[in-house]
This record gives C-alpha cells, structure tokens and sequence, in this order.
C-alpha cells in the first residue's frame, strides 16, 4: 500500500524522528524506549510501523509491518511491554530489519482511534489481500470502513 491512509477522523499526522534500526536486541530495545518517550504526550493515536522497503504481499507490495491504536499514548500503551514486546517478537523485528530496513513509526492523532484503526486495517486488507507481518488482526465488520 502506497501513501498515507485515508480517514476523516485523522487531524495530524507526524513520522517519529528516527527509526528502529538495531539488529542487536538490547539496542532495539533502548532505540524502542526513546521513540516511546519522544512520543509521549501524544495522545488518542493510530501507529503505523513501516520499512524503508516493501514487503511483497499477497497482492502488490507494502511496507507496513504493524497497525495500533489507543486512547492514550504510544509510551502509556508500550513502556510496560518493552522487554515482552521485544522478547515474544524480536526475531520477525531482527529479519524485517535486516531485510527490509529500518522501521519508522508514524504516528495519527485522530478523534476517533478505533474507527481509525479499523479503517486503516481495513485499507490495508483491501489493498493487499492479506494482514501485516507484525500484527494480524483483521478489521472489524461492525464498525465503519468507509
């Protein structure tokens, strides 16, 4: 999938100033915490994780790895799960890496974060065919994709 998704919801939308680079995971780790913190105050988002390069998929290419929301902030929703997060799923981070590139965080503040989300995913499955390499939850029917 190509540009920037698309949702009425979204009032701003900004790329964390450094990607995840490290192929080492404890200087993930540590490049992991300082994004948390430089997007701290940032609350009511959408996350999107993605490579410098694209993934092939199923139908076309992207480079979108991960799709999230919350209410909150990016910190309050990982700074607990940091040393999990990077334990549970650090060899697919290592590969895409490695593989791909790095791994910029963009970051959509938006009115409505689930429906954001629901529509990005929904936009991505659309485009692709498939779910992304790091998550794979699928969109959901009830809410609005358009």
């Amino acid at each position: 999938m190509k540009g920037p998704f698309k949702c009425t919801h979204v009032k701003s939308m900004r790329t964390l100033s450094e990607p995840l680079t490290a192929t080492e995971v404890e200087a993930f780790r540590a490049q992991f915490v300082a994004l948390l913190e430089e997007s701290r105050e940032i609350r009511g988002i959408v996350y999107v994780w993605r490579t410098l390069k694209d993934i092939p998929r199923l139908r076309g290419a992207s480079p979108i790895v991960y799709i999230g929301q919350t209410k909150h902030s990016w910190y309050d929703r990982y700074i607990r799960k940091v040393e999990w997060e990077t334990t549970n799923y650090w060899s697919r981070y290592q590969h895409i890496i490695e593989t791909f590139g790095p791994i910029w965080i963009d970051i959509y503040e938006t009115k409505n974060p689930k429906v954001t989300e629901n529509r990005f995913l929904y936009q991505y499955q659309e485009s692709n065919m498939e779910r992304r390499p790091i998550n794979i939850q699928a969109y959901t029917l009830s809410l609005p994709t358009t």
